[in-house]
């Protein structure tokens, strides 16, 4: 595709996105904060709040296309005294979260149980999903295909749960994004072992070697991972007396995935990782994407962050690995046991 469908791609993908949201997300958001009991003026604070967070990053992110042009905006030809604001999100620093995943997030606060997320997901994607005159679906590209969940369990009950989505921007924009999260954002677990797989020779091998990321203290996690296909079905075994949700099914973790986070098997004692994994790939599953896109990394990293886990490099310097990334000023670099403390 040359830069110029591109960015009329990008305009396509932002147009569905805001009707979809505002005439459908905002509404449903609506009656999540009902069902879950927040009352009504923080109800409107808080859709004030994420309906701003997520057009200013609509904005931004757009913007970062160059050849992208506002005047193709439906949301800006109908407002045009937003104009002046959207034009000014182009510069922000840092990048914002993208806008699926800021809404996500404010999903996620009210802690709603997993059919609901899934069911305004998959509704959600659904409506920003189009088909042409001869059948071939188009897909707006700020949409997540995936969504991954991790708990950390005490037998059956619950303690913490997290949830992640697949980068849900355009690719060459996803690219940017992944860099920068990896940088900024992610929990040094994840995002270390991102940084490093990125920095490689010209023949595609890393420029550190063999380096990895352990975590200190292995707690035992459990993740499911989701994806809205049309051929799928998912039964939540914590609802099964809710009807099976058509058009989401269970989907194992990618090679990427299982090398960043090992899994293990209570049942069998095989693995020596520390990620019970709701499916299991037969055989090798290949990744599509590059690392970091998979939902699975934003959904580990804010489990890591609320346990407050540490790690350790192995095969390396952890000074000279935080310091090659400029990470070792970052409050983040707390998480990461230096060489002289091990």
């Amino acid at each position: 595709m040359d830069e110029e469908k591109r960015a009329r791609f990008v305009e396509w993908s932002c147009n569905v996105f805001v009707d979809v949201f505002w005439y459908f997300g905002v509404p449903r958001l609506w009656s999540l904060y009902y069902e879950a009991g927040v009352s009504w003026d923080e109800a409107s604070r808080r859709i004030v709040m994420c309906r701003g967070k997520v057009m200013d990053s609509m904005w931004h992110w757009i913007q970062q296309d160059r050849r992208v042009d506002l005047n193709n905006i439906h949301f800006l030809q109908r407002r045009p005294e937003l104009r002046q604001r959207a034009e000014c999100q182009r510069y922000v620093c840092p990048h914002p979260l993208p806008p699926a995943t800021i809404l996500l997030n404010e999903i996620c606060y009210l802690d709603p149980p997993e059919y609901a997320i899934l069911e305004f997901c998959r509704a959600f994607n659904r409506l920003m999903t189009h088909s042409n005159q001869y059948g071939n679906l188009k897909y707006s590209a700020f949409l997540s295909v995936t969504l991954c969940c991790v708990e950390q369990k005490l037998g059956n009950k619950v303690l913490k749960r997290t949830w992640g989505g697949s980068v849900p921007l355009p690719k060459h924009l996803r690219e940017i994004y992944i860099k920068h999260a990896a940088r900024w954002i992610w929990h040094p677990i994840v995002s270390l072992p991102i940084l490093i797989s990125l920095d490689q020779t010209e023949e595609g091998e890393p420029l550190l070697g063999k380096v990895r990321v352990v975590p200190e203290n292995q707690p035992i996690l459990s993740c499911r991972a989701f994806q809205f296909h049309q051929g799928g079905w998912y039964r939540s075994s914590s609802e099964p007396k809710r009807p099976p949700l058509q058009g989401v099914k269970l989907v194992p973790p990618c090679s990427q995935c299982k090398d960043m986070f090992p899994s293990h098997d209570p049942t069998t004692g095989k693995g020596v990782g520390y990620v019970q994994y709701k499916k299991n790939p037969l055989g090798d599953a290949r990744h599509k994407w590059c690392r970091g896109n998979c939902a699975e990394v934003t959904a580990f990293s804010d489990m890591f962050y609320q346990l407050e886990l540490k790690c350790h490099v192995v095969n390396g310097d952890a000074n000279k690995v935080l310091a090659k990334y400029k990470m070792d000023k970052m409050p983040r670099a707390k998480f990461v046991k230096k060489t002289n403390q091990l």
